[in-house]
């Protein structure tokens, strides 16, 4: 009977604590598509939470680069303090001058004075041409300009499908021998294709994951 009654205490604290779990959902990586011209790039993400008590959402860095922070459209200090709640989220959308020829900021990262979520960090990666699972899953066609792009190469990236993703490019026919293969699992960093001035053309694009996958067109001109 006492053994009986322990386990069920047991059982019982562990559903306790599996209610208690207070998570923060927010973008644990963001691309950025590069602009020729442009002077400044800019990316947003929403800050979330189960938690009915505010957590307060601070110190935003962005390496050491200097950048501006807006919270709802509206201009924040960086060192301003935010709460996030289940009633309330937080869209941030963070500023910063860029280029080509200079090394871009990898992370983004803030901190939140919740004891399972002190640092957060979001990855930030750099490219000319995004193909993301919604586009892939209604095989919207792609157009991709490389012609007179003012880079002799662009990275054209596909979205983490699973597991482990594929993607093959199959140049006029979809029967014809791929052209260009990539390979890349979850912690890889390795999801665009190279393409340059010379890849100019028509290709049919199959791309497959653990457990769904598509084929579509891409127009290279």
């Amino acid at each position: 009977m006492k053994l009986l009654m322990a386990f069920l205490f047991i059982l019982l604290s562990s559903f306790t604590v599996m209610k208690k779990y207070i998570w923060i959902k927010f973008d644990r990586a963001i691309h950025i598509t590069r602009n020729c011209t442009a002077q400044a790039s800019q990316f947003s993400f929403t800050v979330t939470t189960n938690s009915k008590k505010p957590i307060a959402v601070r110190d935003f860095k962005l390496g050491t680069e200097p950048f501006k922070l807006y919270s709802n459209t509206k201009e924040i200090n960086l060192w301003d303090t935010l709460a996030v709640s289940a009633a309330h989220a937080v869209y941030l959308t963070v500023l910063f001058k860029s280029s080509r020829d200079a090394q871009e900021p990898s992370l983004f990262t803030f901190k939140t004075n919740h004891t399972e979520h002190l640092n957060n960090a979001i990855e930030l990666t750099y490219g000319d041409h995004f193909i993301t699972s919604n586009d892939i899953n209604k095989a919207v066609p792609q157009t991709i300009e490389v012609t007179h792009h003012c880079a002799d190469s662009i990275k054209v990236y596909f979205p983490y499908g699973g597991t482990y993703s594929d993607v093959r490019l199959h140049k006029d026919s979809l029967h014809a021998k791929p052209c260009k293969y990539i390979s890349y699992s979850l912690q890889a960093h390795t999801n665009y294709i190279h393409l340059t001035k010379a890849d100019t053309g028509t290709y049919f694009v199959s791309f497959n994951a653990c457990h769904w996958g598509n084929v579509f067109r891409m127009v290279v001109r």
